[in-house]
């Protein structure tokens, strides 16, 4: 007790000097790590950089980093003797063996250096980082430089400059290349305590940061030779290059390296060109393997070695080189390892092609060559120290250089809060002590019998006997969202709390116990299981190969690309090298002819030139087509009105189908989804095929269509929406009739037109701003003496003087609703003969009223247009014949209409235009995603149809004698009275009457039947 009491005050008086945020929770660490007390203490001394101080005198412990050292050697020795031991060499042979050491020739001397690269950093992290390598008062900074002695170290400061982490050395010095690798491995651990504390001071979200530092290795080799064998005057000849390539990343443990892929040269060119280029040939490899992102492209525990040497004589020992240097060869080789194949795999697939391009660039007769070696290795359990014990650190040259951590016993523990300390005392209401490691903590969550509050794996949480909640990643007096400890279920820091990884962990668990890998995976066992029992049966195994059932067993499995243990290969072997018993060939007996004349010849029938009328359907004796186009309101033109009629998840049909007892089937264009079939147009309208029995089915069908329909004229009346409206879009421009909505906007602005004239074309210049100014088109020019080279023209129309009639607003009005009351055969789709371009276009078809029209290319989507004045005329007589403006002389209702500005929304021709007017309800089944809507009638027939509802079309030309159909769906601008008028000029405005369904329709020049008509 007294020993324990004087630990407690030694560490009490560390973290009362060094962190006193931790005195609060000291008697709680002691209660939880009681009888490790000394562990405790030490731990903690290293990590705050303290020497640790005898409990029993005066004096302190630092003789234990002495006798570190002599026990490393002692151990050295021992093993030493052991192997000698169990070799069976004589002690005179043991000599000479060591003789022979101390004499032979070595390789060459190198220059190494290894640096973490910090430019991925924010200077932020660069400067604390920084801080915490130097310590308080350069501390641990002093301390670094006297445990690399003999390497030279560059780290940054607090500011962090400079932004260099790096260890140089060359292997001729006093400790040889041990120096290089010790400061290495210190200086790796030195940034893995650094970013550890940097994690543990940082708060909020900086605590998970991810720090990722890649890292460069670089070897050169090199030889001293001379050229006239005076050994005191050696030159220096580089003869090899080693680059290594990784990244170091903070983790608890490193990864076991244990996949790897060399890529050796092989080739005529190896001994013929390697040595004159392989310098080059390393560097342009390096070059492509460090444009590669390490932790994004590349997975960040991979490592890459590039090695290449031109080859060397043997050489003598002289000025600058210490030992003899054997001869080598030619050589270069590409090594990536990785700890998983799938890690490799990728690895592999982003380096193989640029060896092959490397290769290429030098046109190099030889070729990259791999070579996989997979070592599987388990990580045996820790071993704790005993009581007064530190074990020494055995560190292999393979983990430093990777770039991984290999820490003391003070970074497994992490304070000694993190270690996993399984304890079999029984919890209590006040102590809580870990209990499950991790395999128990997984298969009693998949048992469904876990509880984390206590530890135990007998109940679940909810039935916990005890009533204090603890966290349940340390049983600390906090809550799981706030342990400021890594997680112990998955040994690394996460937002989440700890149910939630041991959930998604065993979630992984279960899902790939159902993926097909899993299947196969239990399929194989239950094939060699069943194999096993099916080889016990037989006292020779030699015997088995010959059974039909282990054949297949076998095969079955080397389809699988399964490995046969050693005791079954050779029967595998044998059973897939057997070849199949050769078939005897049967010869063929030809019977004799039977007797009697022989058969006349077979004469195939001819088949008839027309094929055969179809057949009547018997299935029905009555059938009627009800057209749908004919009974729908005109309102309904651009909604979906075949959903409406179908119904809510098809009320409407079962309704048909139940009161009158017969099929009823939904048919026309791109409604059937057999548009291949529908070559009249009779049967591509959109209408209702009754088939039954008796004619009075047909009846019932069309009284439960006309009290639809009234609910659907009701609707239009009491909300007084029409069209796409009643579809209510929630985007007007994925709708198929979205540009009948009203924008309220005028026509999309556009680019300015810029003209550029030579110099000598003044006249020209003079001429075209002499036109641009009658147009009144407004203009710029670029500069005072540029004027004559440069002209930008913005292409918009000239304002309208402000006197439009009084009447104006009436008429257009009117000229609105009788747009909107057009209904044959649908809302009316101008043609180009009735619109003319605005803008800069105004003046240059000025000219053109009475012409050929204007080219088709200015009349696109968003092109302002206005009427033509045969248009006007055209609609100024069918107001007046229709009495929509009651008063207003013929002459002032072309003026307005001639004022009338508007943009073109939707601009279609022939097949389009088409289904705009005749199937308007196909566009629907185009944006449900059935897609390939198309008109199943070729141009001449579609031009056909267009003239039988009235269209006209554009005129013949010599060079397009049919051309196409276009229409033009215009969304006209409101108009208003103007302010500047003549005096006297107060004539009554005109009243806007009603227009009967009558009077449109004899107001509208004759034209066939349409739908929604």
């Amino acid at each position: 007790d007294e020993l324990r009491q004087t630990y407690c005050d030694l560490i009490r008086e560390i973290y009362r000097e060094h962190n006193p945020s931790k005195l609060d929770g000291l008697d709680k660490l002691l209660e939880k790590y009681t009888g490790q007390e000394q562990d405790l203490y030490l731990t903690i001394c290293g990590k705050y950089n303290v020497a640790p101080r005898d409990p029993q005198g005066p004096g302190d412990l630092a003789w234990l980093e002495s006798a570190e050292e002599h026990l490393g050697r002692l151990l050295e020795r021992l093993v030493a003797a052991v192997v000698l031991h169990s070799s069976g060499l004589q002690l005179p042979e043991a000599k000479g063996l060591a003789a022979w050491e101390k004499v032979r020739a070595a390789p060459p001397p190198r220059t190494l250096s290894h640096r973490f690269e910090l430019t991925g950093l924010p200077a932020s992290q660069v400067g604390q980082l920084g801080t915490e390598l130097h310590g308080e008062d350069d501390a641990k900074w002093r301390k670094l430089q006297e445990r690399c002695a003999g390497a030279t170290v560059q780290i940054p400061d607090a500011s962090g400059t400079p932004r260099v982490l790096s260890v140089a050395a060359d292997s001729v010095g006093a400790g040889g290349r041990s120096t290089f690798d010790g400061a290495v491995l210190r200086l790796t651990d030195a940034v893995t305590h650094a970013v550890r504390d940097c994690l543990d001071a940082a708060e909020g979200a900086q605590r998970f940061e991810k720090w990722s530092l890649p890292w460069v290795g670089e070897e050169v080799a090199y030889v001293m030779s001379s050229p006239d064998g005076d050994s005191a005057d050696c030159v220096r000849q580089e003869v090899g290059v080693e680059y290594r390539r990784g990244c170091w990343t903070y983790k608890r443990r490193a990864p076991l390296h244990v996949r790897s892929v060399r890529h050796s040269l092989c080739g005529p060119d190896v001994e013929a060109r390697l040595p004159r280029m392989w310098r080059e040939l390393a560097d342009k490899v390096w070059q492509s393997i460090m444009s590669l992102a390490w932790g994004a492209a590349v997975p960040a525990d991979v490592v890459v070695v590039v090695e290449a040497t031109g080859g060397h004589e043997a050489l003598p020992a002289c000025d600058g080189m210490r030992d003899a240097c054997r001869a080598a060869g030619p050589s270069a080789s590409v090594v990536i390892t990785a700890p998983t194949d799938e890690e490799l795999a990728r690895a592999n697939a982003l380096i193989g092609p640029l060896l092959t391009k490397a290769l290429t660039d030098f046109n190099a007769n030889a070729l990259f060559v791999p070579a996989f070696l997979s070592m599987p290795q388990l990580r045996g359990p820790r071993v704790r120290p005993a009581m007064g014990v530190r074990l020494p650190q055995l560190r292999g040259r393979a983990g430093g250089r990777d770039g991984a951590s290999s820490s003391s016993s003070s970074d497994e523990a992490d304070d000694a809060e993190s270690e996993e300390l399984m304890s079999d005392v029984e919890p209590s209401e006040g102590y809580r002590p870990l209990r499950l490691p991790r395999e128990k903590v997984r298969d009693a969550y998949l048992q469904g019998l876990l509880c984390l509050n206590c530890d135990a794996a007998d109940h679940k949480h909810q039935d916990c006997p005890f009533k204090k909640k603890v966290c349940w990643n340390c049983h600390g007096n906090h809550a799981g969202t706030e342990c400021p400890m890594r997680c112990r279920f998955c040994k690394d820091r996460h937002e989440y709390p700890l149910l939630e990884c041991v959930k998604r962990v065993c979630r992984r668990v279960s899902d790939w116990k159902k993926s097909k890998p899993a299947q196969e995976q239990r399929n194989v066992l239950s094939s060699f299981e069943h194999l096993m029992i099916k080889l016990e049966g037989f006292e020779d195994v030699d015997l088995a190969k010959h059974n039909r059932e282990v054949q297949k067993i076998v095969k079955d499995l080397a389809e699988h690309n399964a490995l046969f243990p050693g005791d079954m290969d050779e029967l595998a072997t044998s059973i897939l090298d057997m070849k199949p018993p050769q078939k005897r060939a049967i010869e063929q007996i030809t019977p004799p002819p039977p007797p009697g004349p022989p058969p006349k010849p077979y004469v195939a029938p001819k088949l008839p030139k027309e094929s055969p009328p179809i057949m009547p359907e018997n299935k029905y004796l009555w059938s009627e087509k009800i057209f749908l186009d004919n009974l729908l309101a005109r309102g309904m033109y651009g909604s979906n009105v075949l959903s409406r009629i179908i119904g809510r998840g098809g009320m409407h049909h079962r309704r048909m189908e139940t009161e009158s007892g017969a099929r009823i089937f939904f048919r026309g264009l791109g409604i059937s989804g057999r548009d291949a079939e529908l070559n009249d147009p009779l049967d591509c309208r959109l209408h209702i095929a009754v088939k039954g029995e008796v004619p009075q089915q047909g009846r019932s069908v069309r009284r439960i269509i006309a009290d639809i329909i009234g609910e659907f004229d009701r609707e239009i009346a009491e909300n007084g929406e029409v069209g796409p409206r009643l579809d209510r879009p929630r985007d007007a421009d994925l709708h198929p009739f979205g540009f009948m909505l009203p924008k309220a906007s005028g026509p999309e602005p556009e680019a300015p037109l810029k003209f550029k004239f030579p110099e000598e074309d003044g006249q020209t210049l003079n001429d075209m701003l002499g036109w641009l100014k009658q147009a009144k088109l407004p203009m710029e020019l670029d500069s005072d003496t540029q004027w004559r080279t440069m002209l930008q023209v913005t292409p918009t129309e000239a304002a309208l003087p402000d006197d439009a009639p009084e009447e104006a607003e009436v008429i257009a009005d009117a000229f609105g609703r009788l747009l909107d009351e057009w209904h044959y055969p649908s809302p009316y789709w101008f043609e180009e003969h009735d619109l003319k371009p605005t803008g800069l276009w105004t003046t240059m078809t000025a000219g053109e009223e009475d012409g050929e029209g204007p080219c088709p290319i200015a009349l696109q989507h968003g092109q302002g247009v206005r009427l033509t004045a045969a248009a006007a005329s055209h609609f100024a007589s069918l107001m007046e014949q229709a009495e929509l403006v009651g008063g207003a002389p013929r002459e002032t209702i072309e003026a307005v209409l001639m004022r009338l500005r508007g943009v073109v929304r939707k601009q279609v021709e022939d097949e389009q235009l088409l289904l705009f007017l005749a199937y308007p309800w196909a566009w629907f089944s185009e944006s449900m995603g059935r897609g390939g809507l198309k008109v199943p009638f070729g141009r001449e027939k579609v031009h056909e149809l267009l003239v039988e509802l009235g269209r006209i079309g554009g005129k013949p030309t010599e060079s397009c004698p049919a051309p196409p159909f276009r229409g033009f769906s215009v969304e006209w601008v409101p108009m208003k009275a103007g302010t500047v008028r003549a005096e006297g000029d107060r004539r009554p405005l005109p009243t806007v009457a009603e227009p009967a369904p009558a009077q449109a329709v004899a107001a509208a020049p004759p034209q066939p039947q349409g739908p929604f008509g």
